[in-house]
């Protein structure tokens, strides 16, 4: 038998991508014709975006922008706009030879980048010139215009670290594009601003090196100049590109942060935030969804959450657009979910003033409108359910005596309930979230309401049933939150969940798609856990109902109980009990009450193999 040679399919197909760059790049030398020169370009531009740079030898990307560069100052318009659109696939690899490209061959890290120069040039003399005036000089045509202020954008996105430097510049030529009378340039602008806000945002969050991030001041400052400049007279325009550009202001005011509007002027901040509001009553509907989500944001900022008049009109606002096209009620169900966070942080913060202004009237709209918004589709429903977990987490005891607010407190449980077992995979994972937060309302009648045995009978089946891990998890969590024992109903139904949780340790190991595999640790560690808050709260009338279950159960649930304490032991401070020592104390304490309470045998029995269950981890630890 002949034997031949083997070459690996990825090697081969390495050779096959370096050999299309080169003929690529060989070509658009040899190539006279300008349009054959320009589909060269943009095929080179398509390879970019799909290869694994990565994987490959550093180098190939050097030579591909060596070529274009040479090719930006070409006399043919749509040549240009072809090395530049090349140039923004080359903008979304993310390698570090990127970074060196851009960078060179600059003499200082604050030197401005080539490419910088190069577009700046293209869109007008603002690089020549310390302030160009508004529609000054255009050096390129405008295709070339729009695909620079395109690349500019995506190295705002992708590589800000390279125009981190040059804040100001960039804030003076995005202020002098918007003040032109051309749309497609003031929408290009916009979009340059968005990107470049976020950027900052990140960067203010600390989610960019220390040593080039960006101060406070630079971004107060980034911001000033375009609220004080033209931005906020765009959300205030009329006339057909109103439609157009309003939208884009409005995502790029959402990337404001809360440290930069917290340091504008209070008229600015006013301004922003009224029409905004005034915004989401627009007859275009993309100017609604984009003014609602910008709320959704602002509505969370330290200076705005305890205003309840401003939490109210926003409320009011995202209502009104809940009931809108499913782009519009996509934004208004996350902004809903926003502001339902801020009641939850007025009411944990102690905040008695906001609960008591926030108005009844008000609360039930938005228990009514989320609980539609759960039935809609998963875009919306993934929002609403959060949405709903949150109103049930804050309902005040005051409103809960209101009888229309018991009917829609049970309604919000049942459709949460229904889209746990239901819904999509976000949708589940996030109702099964959103019912362990209503769970950490005390003002909710857990021990009498008729519905509580349908929330931890389905919360249970899910621990076991789930094909998602996630969903799993978070069930086991919710299960967990309960503080006292008499919020978990009777004896059986503690029984039932001590079932289930055993259970679902034991089909831990049964997974209808290898992918969740990564989550098995998250989710035998959270069911020991949740086991474990429920030992915790163990009544003595509790253990004649386990007695059968630990019996046949004791040696699987010690296996990962050894495993929880391990983990919960090594993480630790140093004096501190961690929950399974406080599971044995407990277990222990029942016990000690023997010769008052007059345990029988079967209670006995069952407190020995818990005393052996708790403390054998915490040896096995040592």
């Amino acid at each position: 038998m002949r034997r031949t040679s083997f070459t690996p399919f990825s090697v081969a197909l390495g050779s096959t991508i370096k050999e299309l760059h080169r003929c690529l790049l060989l070509a658009m030398v040899a190539e006279n014709s300008y349009l054959a020169l320009t589909q060269n370009i943009k095929c080179l531009a398509v390879l970019v975006l799909n290869v694994p740079y990565h994987r490959l030898q550093v180098g190939i990307l050097t030579k591909t922008v060596k070529q274009l560069s040479n090719l930006l100052s070409h006399r043919d318009p749509n040549i240009k706009v072809a090395c530049l659109t090349c140039l923004g696939s080359v903008l979304q690899v993310s390698v570090p030879e990127v970074r060196h490209i851009l960078q060179e061959p600059q003499a200082t890290a604050e030197s401005m980048s080539w490419l910088i120069q190069a577009c700046l040039t293209n869109i007008s003399d603002i690089y020549e010139c310390s302030v160009a005036t508004p529609g000054g000089a255009t050096a390129a045509p405008m295709p070339v215009r729009l695909e620079s202020l395109q690349v500019l954008a995506i190295m705002a996105k992708n590589y800000f670290v390279v125009i981190r430097p040059h804040l100001s510049k960039f804030a003076e030529l995005i202020c002098n594009c918007l003040q032109e009378t051309d749309p497609s340039v003031q929408l290009h602008a916009l979009k340059l601003s968005e990107d470049v806000g976020f950027s900052v945002l990140q960067s203010l969050a600390g989610k960019t090196a220390e040593d080039h991030a960006v101060s406070a001041d630079e971004a107060v400052s980034f911001w000033s100049r375009l609220i004080h400049g033209p931005l906020l007279g765009l959300l205030q325009g009329s006339g057909p590109s109103a439609g157009l550009l309003q939208p884009t202001a409005c995502d790029s005011l959402s990337n404001m942060g809360a440290a930069v509007f917290e340091s504008l002027e209070v008229d600015r901040r006013i301004a922003c935030i009224t029409l905004l509001l005034g915004l989401t009553g627009d007859e275009e509907y993309r100017v609604r969804g984009a003014a609602v989500r910008a709320l959704g944001f602002y509505v969370q900022f330290p200076s705005l959450l305890e205003d309840v008049g401003f939490v109210s009109d926003c409320a009011m606002a995202v209502l009104a657009c809940m009931d809108d096209r499913v782009i519009v009620r996509v934004k208004a169900t996350w902004a809903a979910g926003n502001i339902c966070d801020v009641l939850i942080v007025n009411k944990d913060r102690g905040n008695d003033a906001f609960v008591e202004e926030f108005p009844d009237n008000l609360l039930l709209l938005l228990f009514q409108a989320s609980i539609l918004a759960a039935q809609d589709s998963d875009k919306v429903k993934y929002s609403a359910v959060r949405a709903l977990g949150n109103l049930l987490r804050y309902a005040p005891a005051r409103s809960l005596d209101d009888a229309g607010m018991t009917d829609v407190v049970e309604k919000a449980v049942k459709q949460l309930i229904k889209n746990m077992c239901t819904g999509g995979v976000k949708v589940r994972w996030n109702s099964a979230y959103a019912l362990g937060n209503m769970l950490k309302n005390e003002s909710l009648p857990l021990a009498t309401a008729c519905w509580v045995s349908d929330v931890y009978r389905s919360l249970a089946s899910a621990t076991q049933e789930s094909r998602n891990f996630k969903v799993r998890i978070n069930a086991a969590a919710a299960l967990a939150v309960p503080a006292r024992r008499e919020r978990y109903g009777g004896v059986q139904h503690y029984a039932v969940l001590w079932q289930s949780l055993v259970g679902a340790l034991g089909a831990s190991d049964h997974m209808h798609d290898f992918f969740e595999f990564k989550y098995k640790d998250n989710l035998t560690d959270q069911l020991s856990a949740t086991l474990v808050h429920l030992a915790q709260l163990m009544a003595l009338d509790d253990l004649e109902g386990l007695a059968a279950l630990l019996h046949d159960s004791a040696d699987v649930l010690r296996t990962y109980l050894v495993k929880y304490q391990r983990k919960t032991a090594a993480t630790a401070a140093a004096g501190v009990s961690t929950d399974v020592t406080k599971a044995a104390n407990h277990i222990a304490g029942l016990k000690a009450t023997n010769h008052i309470a007059g345990l029988s045998s079967q209670q006995l029995q069952t407190l020995e193999i818990l005393q052996q269950l708790f403390t054998f981890p915490l040896e096995a630890a040592e």
